[in-house]
């Protein structure tokens, strides 16, 4: 194996290196927001591993709180059904984070409830979670909000505006009459075409290879969660970009056999 041509020039081709351990993590796939979780662990499938140049707590709280989940539902894609977003790698490496630093402050958001405990009626800052209170506040006070009347007011704004997007989406889901019935209203083209979309956003190269095959197959996850309409989508693309249908077995041992 180490004299295959990804191989030969490597003088020490069976060292894969060493991988820093990411600061933080995030889950991508989003029911009414995107908590982020701190911890130095490696993390895969519906989570984003972040690494952080500095200030490794200032952004994890950033992230929690609530200006960020505002953040998330301006840009979050709402296209998988049941209400459920998704905010993509590069999405969440754009994501704008106010430079603040809230290490001297004191907080514990606890077990993040949904949206609704978290941010209360609406009417009052008094029914919301008071250390969200305290997150935010902290944070409007380091980007010139110096008043506390004001920032109180802004805060409530800020709730209301959170609860609605979220609110809107969910409720939006939940009147459809299912994701079949959904599905039943759309022409398959547009799956295809939806992939394609998410292959030319992620700078995927399209190759017939086992790498390709695995990130094509997380990709149509994402679109549906029908394990028939997947394997349609996967022979439908597969089949115009290489000329045959699916099967990842077989594009498994031809790569294997070319390694040789």
């Amino acid at each position: 194996i180490h004299l295959g041509s990804t191989l030969a020039s490597r003088k020490l081709w069976y060292d894969a290196g060493e991988k820093r351990l990411p600061d933080l993590s995030f889950s991508y796939m989003i029911n009414d927001f995107g908590k982020t979780y701190s911890g130095k662990v490696f993390t895969n499938d519906n989570f984003q591993n972040i690494y952080v140049k500095k200030n490794a707590n200032s952004v994890f709280l950033y992230l929690n709180s609530t200006i960020s989940w505002l953040q998330q539902q301006l840009i979050i894609r709402t296209n998988f059904g049941d209400g459920v977003g998704k905010i993509q790698s590069y999405e969440l490496a754009d994501l704008e984070i106010i430079p603040v630093n809230l290490d001297n402050i004191s907080v514990d958001l606890g077990e993040t409830k949904n949206y609704k405990e978290e941010l209360g009626s609406l009417e009052s800052l008094k029914t919301v979670n008071p250390e969200r209170v305290k997150l935010d506040s902290a944070i409007l006070e380091a980007i010139g909000y110096k008043q506390k009347k004001e920032r109180e007011e802004v805060l409530l704004e800020l709730y209301r505006s959170t609860y609605q997007l979220i609110d809107a989406r969910l409720k939006k889901a939940q009147s459809m009459k299912g994701v079949k019935a959904q599905r039943n209203k759309v022409e398959f083209s547009v799956y295809v075409d939806q992939l394609k979309t998410m292959l030319v956003e992620g700078k995927y190269l399209a190759k017939n290879t086992i790498t390709f095959a695995k990130q094509i197959e997380k990709l149509v996850k994402e679109i549906t969660a029908e394990k028939k309409l997947q394997s349609k989508i996967l022979d439908a693309y597969w089949k115009e970009k290489f000329g045959e249908l699916y099967n990842k077995k077989s594009i498994e041992q031809k790569n294997q056999i070319s390694m040789f």
